[in-house]
């Protein structure tokens, strides 16, 4: 991976983490919340997997 990714990832995983606190400040209980919590939570997942991926590469 380029050197690059690593600052990259962090960046994802801080705004997957953001935002999923400000959904769930921000959105009424319902479809739409559970949906859009996943998917920050997927997100932030990714992210999480590809840095311990990174480092145990390096």
């Amino acid at each position: 991976m380029k050197p690059a990714a690593k600052p990259l990832l962090w960046a994802v995983l801080t705004f997957c983490v953001a935002l999923n606190v400000v959904l769930g400040l921000t959105v009424d209980e319902g479809a739409l919340k559970i949906v859009l919590s996943a998917v920050s939570g997927a997100c932030a997942l990714g992210a999480v997997v590809a840095l311990v991926v990174l480092r145990r590469t390096s």
